[in-house]
Protein backbone atom coordinates (compact mmCIF):
# COMPACT_ATOMS: atom_id res chain seq x y z
CA UNK A 1 0.00 0.00 0.00
CA UNK A 2 2.95 2.33 -0.51
CA UNK A 3 2.68 5.24 -2.95
CA UNK A 4 4.10 4.47 -6.40
CA UNK A 5 3.95 7.70 -8.40
CA UNK A 6 4.36 7.58 -12.17
CA UNK A 7 3.98 3.79 -12.37
CA UNK A 8 4.87 2.12 -15.67
CA UNK A 9 3.98 -1.60 -15.59
CA UNK A 10 6.54 -3.94 -17.13
CA UNK A 11 4.67 -7.21 -16.49
CA UNK A 12 1.10 -8.24 -15.94
CA UNK A 13 1.87 -9.47 -12.42
CA UNK A 14 2.96 -6.19 -10.88
CA UNK A 15 6.62 -5.51 -11.76
CA UNK A 16 6.94 -1.84 -12.66
CA UNK A 17 9.16 1.23 -12.87
CA UNK A 18 7.95 3.94 -10.50
CA UNK A 19 9.02 6.99 -8.54
CA UNK A 20 10.64 6.04 -5.26
CA UNK A 21 12.69 7.31 -2.36
CA UNK A 22 15.97 6.06 -3.81
CA UNK A 23 18.37 5.63 -0.89
CA UNK A 24 20.40 2.91 0.75
CA UNK A 25 18.13 0.43 2.51
CA UNK A 26 14.91 1.52 0.78
CA UNK A 27 13.20 -1.38 -0.99
CA UNK A 28 10.80 -1.48 -3.92
CA UNK A 29 9.84 -5.14 -3.42
CA UNK A 30 10.63 -6.26 -6.96
CA UNK A 31 10.00 -3.06 -8.89
CA UNK A 32 12.52 -0.67 -10.38
CA UNK A 33 12.50 2.42 -8.18
CA UNK A 34 13.85 5.61 -9.72
CA UNK A 35 14.00 9.19 -8.40
CA UNK A 36 10.58 10.85 -8.61
CA UNK A 37 11.76 13.64 -10.94
CA UNK A 38 13.12 11.07 -13.42
CA UNK A 39 9.98 8.91 -13.07
CA UNK A 40 7.81 11.91 -13.99
CA UNK A 41 9.87 12.60 -17.13
CA UNK A 42 9.88 8.93 -18.13
CA UNK A 43 6.12 8.61 -17.51
CA UNK A 44 5.51 11.62 -19.76
CA UNK A 45 7.52 10.11 -22.63
CA UNK A 46 6.68 6.38 -22.47
CA UNK A 47 3.81 4.81 -24.39
CA UNK A 48 2.12 1.39 -24.11
CA UNK A 49 4.04 -1.05 -26.30
CA UNK A 50 7.40 0.74 -25.97
CA UNK A 51 10.25 -1.73 -25.65
CA UNK A 52 12.09 -1.56 -22.32
CA UNK A 53 15.57 -3.06 -21.96
CA UNK A 54 16.91 -3.65 -18.46
CA UNK A 55 20.68 -4.13 -18.30
CA UNK A 56 23.35 -4.69 -15.69
CA UNK A 57 26.88 -3.44 -15.93
CA UNK A 58 28.33 -6.72 -14.68
CA UNK A 59 27.94 -9.39 -15.95
CA UNK A 60 26.68 -8.14 -19.31
CA UNK A 61 23.08 -9.26 -19.75
CA UNK A 62 19.86 -7.76 -21.06
CA UNK A 63 16.19 -8.57 -20.65
CA UNK A 64 13.58 -6.98 -22.89
CA UNK A 65 9.92 -6.41 -22.07
CA UNK A 66 7.13 -4.15 -23.32
CA UNK A 67 5.05 -1.73 -21.25
CA UNK A 68 1.62 -3.10 -20.34
CA UNK A 69 -1.68 -1.41 -19.82
CA UNK A 70 -3.55 -1.77 -16.54
CA UNK A 71 -6.66 -3.89 -17.09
Amino acid sequence: DAPMPYTLRLTGDGVAIHGSDVRWGAATHGCVGVPKEFAARLFDQARIGDVVTIVRTSPPRAETVCLHSVE
